[in-house]
C-alpha cells in the first residue's frame, strides 16, 4: 500500500477530493483494478488503495484515473458512498437505459436556463437512465441548424458519459456501445407534448 504524506493541493497529474471528518473505511471495499463509476467525473479505475494524512490522522483512500482523460483523483473511503462511487452498473440497469432511448422525447418547457440546469444534474448523478433521458430529450436536434451551442454541448457530454458506461458494463468497446444507443434511439424522434410521455 502506497502512503502519502503531502497534504498540499494536488499536482497537475491528479487532485484531492476535500476531506470533511474522519471516517471508518466500508466493510466492503472496491479491490485496485475495478472499474467504478464515479458521478462526477464517469468512468474510472481503481489504480490502487493508498494511505494519506491529514492533521496527523490517516485515511485510506481509492486512487481513481479517469477514463479518457488519465486524470487522477483520491476519494476518501469512508466518503465513498456519500460521494456515490461505486462498481460500473450492468446488466438490467444498462437494458432500462436502453428502454428511456427508446421511449418519445420530452419536449421542453419554461425558459432554457432552467431544462439546461435539469439536464445538467442529471449528467452529474452519473445514473444511466438519467443520463438517456438527456440524450434522449435532446437527441432530435443533434447536428440540426436550431440546436444551440448549450444544447449541442449538453447532448454530447451525456452522449459521452452513457457510451462510456455502456462499454464497461457490457464489456464492449465504445464502438460497439455507440451502436447499442443509436440502435436504441432509431430515427430522431418527435418530441411528446409537455407532460406527457417521456420520463
Amino acid at each position: 500500500m502506497t502512503e502519502i504524506t503531502s497534504t498540499a493541493p494536488a499536482t497537475p497529474a491528479g487532485e484531492i477530493v476535500p476531506f470533511k471528518t474522519a471516517a471508518k473505511p466500508r466493510a466492503e471495499r472496491i479491490a485496485a483494478g475495478e472499474v467504478v463509476l464515479y458521478p462526477a467525473r464517469g468512468v474510472c479505475t481503481v489504480r490502487e488503495i493508498a494511505t494519506t494524512w491529514v492533521d496527523g490522522v490517516a485515511f485510506e483512500v481509492y486512487v481513481l484515473v479517469q477514463e479518457g482523460t488519465g486524470g487522477t483523483l483520491m476519494v476518501p473511503m469512508g466518503k465513498a458512498a456519500a460521494n456515490g462511487l461505486r462498481r460500473v452498473p450492468g446488466g438490467k440497469e444498462l437494458d432500462g437505459a436502453l428502454e428511456v432511448l427508446k421511449g418519445r422525447a420530452r419536449a421542453g418547457r419554461g425558459v432554457w436556463a432552467r431544462r439546461a440546469k435539469e439536464f445538467e444534474e442529471k449528467i452529474k448523478s452519473g445514473d444511466p437512465a438519467l443520463l438517456a433521458e438527456v440524450v434522449r430529450d435532446l437527441h432530435g436536434k443533434a447536428g440540426q441548424p436550431e440546436q444551440s451551442y448549450s444544447e449541442r454541448m449538453i447532448y454530447e457530454n451525456a452522449l459521452e458519459r452513457l457510451t462510456s458506461v455502456v462499454a464497461a458494463g457490457k464489456k464492449v468497446d465504445r464502438a460497439a456501445a455507440t451502436a447499442l444507443l443509436l440502435a436504441a434511439l432509431g430515427p430522431s424522434k418527435k418530441a411528446a407534448c409537455p407532460g406527457r410521455g417521456g420520463a
